[in-house]
């Protein structure tokens, strides 16, 4: 693999935290494709590049995390309203 085609997998791979980072935060639900483990090292020249994007892989992978446990949360509460079809359903979150 070139370093051209290094680059080229790097700016994918920043595409994709894009997408993460929009789909934590609700404003877009794009999709991330899989990808093929490259068949040669990393050039030198692109490590430090790849060192700060995995440290920002790492940080939104946190953020995913969260984002989960919070939906978790809801679906949870949601899980607790009684079905219904004769009414209004009121549900006390305190209990």
């Amino acid at each position: 693999m070139s370093e051209a085609a290094w680059s080229a997998l790097l700016d994918r791979w920043e595409q994709d935290l894009q997408t993460l980072a929009a789909a934590c935060d609700g404003s877009d639900h794009g999709s991330i494709e899989p990808w093929e483990r490259p068949a040669t090292p990393l050039p030198a020249e692109l490590a430090d590049r790849a060192r700060r994007l995995v440290a920002r892989q790492r940080q939104q992978a946190d953020v995913a995390r969260a984002t989960l446990i919070e939906l978790r949360g809801h679906r949870d509460a949601l899980d607790r309203i009684p079905v219904s079809r004769d009414g209004s359903a009121y549900l006390d979150i305190r209990a």
